[in-house]
């Protein structure tokens, strides 16, 4: 239940023994009882002298006038046939009871969920993903929530008869949103905590290889307008912050007598820049083996083709080198090899298959596992860090430590809390260049192309591309943050080719779409035989559509994605006009479809993009061998920062149709400025 409650207090068994005990007991519940907010009771047959004083005091803290109707009290009866007498007393504060007869590890799990579900709370699972996937879409509206939450205060599961009917509305938002997801207070990167022989140890590698130390107080704000920093509000004081990225004073891999062990796994597509990323890290974990005082070995291992790899483990664990990967650095795909498993994609995790994972990498020992990957691979790796936290602690697994890193790697920039990804300007300079070559065949041959790019969510590479390019090129930008149909589309197109008529008077256009660019009308044309759906195409659509999924879908589906650009082509040639007018042929009209999405992912990374994958995987092993975990490292606003992946895997980021790039696309295009399906 720990996972669901922002704190939880319990007097703990080793307690009774010590001196003084009953009076410590006493004090303590008498302070909790007046800090917290709910009381939950297990009750048994016979209740225990510490059951006992804990609802005495209880008692006595509700009778004082002061103490109102403050807590929320639940006896929980353990199957129990008749109640003990003393519980007679707690009658006037009993707000809900849960019979439980089971007490197994079952029992307890439906039993914890139970009380959750009438607390009027939504339970978290095991994996610590949010209840509702992609319920986020844009960093800025996340800090204005928590700046929000800061003021509301204790307010927010209140409702208070003076409060203004706009802060009303605000604080009923703002309890969506936490029952949707957002962590109640801003949350912050994760350290392996010292137990037993498991100290910090001062890091001996010189400063003149590795650079300043950076302190753990070092934090970069998670916003710079002032209008992020209200009077009321001091976002720094109040910690709404990443820590620096960069080496530490004080590590805590290698474990004192051990060598280290780690691992290196891509999921999802390539991208311009990954064999940099993994060169950075096996060279940076090599220069800490070698240049410490007390020297040791390091071993990296690449998973190879993504988590498919623990298929068959021992096979697909290949070691790695820098003296290799400094060979292929700066070259397209991936030396390991990558791939996406169905079993890891949000809404499915498969909880057998995580514990299977986390196994195999604990019996193999390793230490440090660095998953380079988009926003599903983030959800893994924040998914299989909360799973081995439980798997550690079981029989067999003890002193066994796994820290789990992320490294943002998408075509489409879609990853909350990242600038830029690795490989992304590279890909779109590619899709410029293919759209300008496009565009000469459109003109030397005149017809009309649509050419689909990668977008699985959002549309930053098609607007990237279309920005960069060349005035006049592209007619139309479709992303799936804009909503248009293909009715609207079409009078249009109509009408903007008849205004820019060629002197070859046949129609001419280039349009560029993402690929889940789905026109609102779609359904009226999956049965069209002319359109030639496939039946898989054909249900692709209809969940897209039927479920209001145009923000998100579960999981990337290629039948979703071709069926989308058969739709906007084929439909579109029936809808243009089929006759000539004094200014266009258009019975002599040609439509053809362009998809260059894999040129775009095989493209060598540009300078920049090697560089910054290269300095990504430094700086996640200086700070995953200080001990930090369950962060993905990123560059936000001007520095190189530790993410909690608890604030990543709130969803994917999109394109503000109102903010200022969106209108510099349209602008550039000529298209209408607002939605297209809003045009009359």
């Amino acid at each position: 239940m720990k996972q669901n409650l922002d704190e939880i207090f319990y007097f703990e068994d080793y307690q009774r023994n010590i001196e003084n005990a009953n009076a410590g007991f006493i004090t303590q519940i008498s302070e909790k009882l007046e800090e917290f907010e709910i009381f939950i009771a297990f009750i048994s047959d016979n209740l225990t002298r510490w059951q006992k004083n804990e609802i005495g005091v209880l008692i006595d803290i509700q009778n004082q006038p002061e103490a109102g109707n403050l807590k929320v009290i639940i006896p929980v009866l353990l199957g129990i046939n008749r109640l003990p007498s003393e519980l007679s007393l707690l009658r006037p504060y009993v707000r809900e009871s849960i019979d439980s007869n089971n007490n197994n590890d079952t029992g307890a799990y439906n039993l914890a969920k139970n009380i959750i579900n009438r607390l009027g709370l939504i339970w978290k699972s095991l994996d610590g993903l949010p209840p509702v996937s992609n319920y986020f879409q844009y960093e800025k509206d996340i800090i204005i929530d928590y700046i929000n939450l800061l003021g509301l205060k204790d307010k927010l599961y209140s409702a208070d008869p003076k409060i203004s009917k706009e802060k009303e509305e605000l604080r009923l938002n703002l309890r969506d949103k936490l029952l949707n997801g957002l962590p109640p207070i801003w949350p912050h990167v994760k350290k392996m905590p010292e137990s037993g022989f498991d100290k910090y140890h001062k890091n001996t590698v010189n400063k003149n290889f590795i650079g300043e130390w950076r302190p753990d107080d070092a934090k970069v704000l998670a916003a710079a307008l002032t209008t992020f920093h209200p009077k009321d509000t001091c976002i720094y004081k109040d910690q709404l912050t990443f820590p620096e990225a960069g080496p530490r004073e004080f590590l805590f891999y290698p474990r004192p007598n051990q060598n280290l062990k780690v691992a290196i796994l891509i999921s999802g597509g390539i991208a311009p820049g990954i064999n940099s990323v993994i060169n950075g890290i096996t060279q940076r974990h090599e220069l800490y083996a070698n240049e410490s005082e007390k020297k040791y070995v390091v071993e990296i291992y690449g998973l190879r083709n993504g988590f498919y790899a623990f298929d068959d483990y021992s096979r697909n664990r290949i070691e790695l080198t820098s003296s290799y990967t400094s060979k292929v650095a700066n070259e397209s795909g991936s030396c390991i090899g990558t791939s996406r498993d169905d079993r890891l994609l949000e809404f499915t995790f498969d909880q057998d298959q995580c514990r299977f994972i986390i196994e195999q990498l604990l019996h193999d020992r390793i230490d440090i596992l660095y998953i380079i990957g988009g926003d599903g691979s983030m959800k893994a790796a924040h998914a299989l860090w909360n799973y081995s936290k439980v798997i550690i602690k079981e029989p067999g697994f003890r002193n066994r430590k796994l820290s789990v890193i992320g490294i943002p790697k998408t075509m489409d920039n879609d990853i909350l809390w990242v600038w830029q990804t690795f490989g992304f300007l590279s890909a779109v300079e590619k899709a410029r260049e293919i759209i300008e070559q496009l565009s000469a065949e459109v003109i030397s041959n005149p017809r009309i192309c649509i050419v689909q790019l990668f977008g699985s969510d959002s549309g930053f590479v098609v607007s990237h591309a279309v920005v960069a390019g060349k005035s006049t090129v592209c007619d139309v930008a479709l992303i799936p943050e804009v909503h248009f149909t293909m009715k609207q589309l079409a009078k249009y197109l109509t009408d903007k080719i008849e205004t820019q008529r060629n002197e070859a008077r046949i129609p001419m256009s280039l349009i560029v779409m993402a690929e889940t660019a789905i026109p609102l009308d779609a359904l009226d044309y999956v049965d069209d035989p002319e359109i030639g759906l496939t039946n898989d195409e054909k249900n692709a659509i209809r969940l897209f559509i039927e479920t209001k999924q145009l923000v998100s879908i579960n999981k990337r589906n290629d039948f979703l994605r071709t069926a989308g650009l058969k739709i906007v082509s084929r439909v579109l040639k029936q809808l243009l006009p089929d006759q000539d007018n004094q200014n266009i042929s258009w019975s002599r009209l040609r439509v053809f479809a362009n998809e260059p999405r894999h040129l775009l992912r095989t493209t060598s990374p540009s300078c920049s993009d090697t560089i910054m994958g290269n300095r990504l995987g430094t700086l996640a092993v200086d700070n995953a061998l200080a001990g930090y975990s369950d962060f993905m490292i990123s560059q936000w606003l001007t520095e190189y920062v530790l993410v909690p992946l608890k604030l990543v895997v709130l969803g994917k980021k999109r394109i503000p149709t109102s903010g200022i790039f969106w209108k510099s696309v349209t602008t550039k295009t000529g298209q209408p400025d607002l939605n297209i399906s809003e045009q009359k």
